[in-house]
């Protein structure tokens, strides 16, 4: 279904393999299976997708449900603009999403508050340094969901002497989602073709292109910076405890 929030016809951007793709709309009568990136693949999460007719257990359901991403082929209009690219396993993904992920509600766990914005940047270029390192790999393919934050990651990368490669996509910044399907399609299928995958922010967009590709291998900064903040309340609170206690 298209949405503000994701507003591209998925019918016109990629195919599944085996299966012939239509446009589905609800209360049309059909039935749906949902490929929602947004959950994450743990098993309390996937069963309530798991149609009450299909016969196999839950933890066989969650692996046929991770394997179905791997049926998801770009069109062939799509597929030529990431074959251009030349995207492949030497190269690390990198994804910059920002234009929803920095507000001042600390509610959700998916966003980042302004003034960890610097943070989050160092975060990541720390997380993303690491993994070339340890893959003995100098190139960065760089998506990201708004210009500024492109441009920016594009010369920051490149001083730094890695290889950048990344789609010519255009940008709306008066939209939400701020490049058309199509671009967003591409970064999508380069993405999945990356060793691994590095996301500034949580996103579905991460997580699809780890699951595509079949080795569902990813890291958010985002994530590492929570990690650490929890690991150093828990060791505020237990040094507090000890001196309470004398110890």
């Amino acid at each position: 279904m298209v949405s503000q929030t994701c507003p591209f016809t998925f019918v016109e951007l990629c195919d599944v393999d085996g299966f012939e793709v239509r446009s589905w709309r609800e209360g049309s009568g059909e039935s749906a299976i949902r490929f929602d990136p947004a959950v994450h693949p743990s098993l309390p999460n996937v069963q309530k997708f798991k149609p009450p007719e299909v016969a196999v257990s839950h933890e066989k359901f969650l692996a046929l449900w991770l394997d179905s991403y791997r049926l998801l082929k770009p069109k062939k209009h799509v597929l030529a603009e990431v074959e251009k690219l030349g995207v492949d396993s030497d190269c690390v993904g990198f994804h910059v999403r920002m234009t929803d992920k920095v507000c001042n509600d600390r509610t959700p766990a998916l966003t980042v508050v302004p003034e960890q914005v610097q943070k989050l940047e160092s975060t990541a270029l720390s997380v993303l340094q690491k993994q070339l390192k340890k893959l003995n790999l100098g190139s960065v393919f760089l998506a990201a969901d708004n210009e500024e934050s492109k441009q920016q990651w594009q010369k920051r990368l490149s001083d730094l002497g890695y290889r950048v490669i990344s789609h010519s996509a255009k940008f709306d910044s008066s939209l939400l989602r701020q490049t058309s399907g199509e671009d967003f399609a591409v970064d999508l299928f380069s993405l999945a073709r990356c060793k691994t995958i590095v996301g500034t922010t949580y996103s579905g967009v991460v997580r699809s292109a780890a699951w595509i590709s079949g080795h569902r291998d990813f890291t958010f900064a985002a994530q590492q910076m929570l990690s650490v903040r929890i690991w150093t309340h828990l060791m505020v609170r237990w040094f507090g405890l000890k001196r309470a206690l004398g110890l």
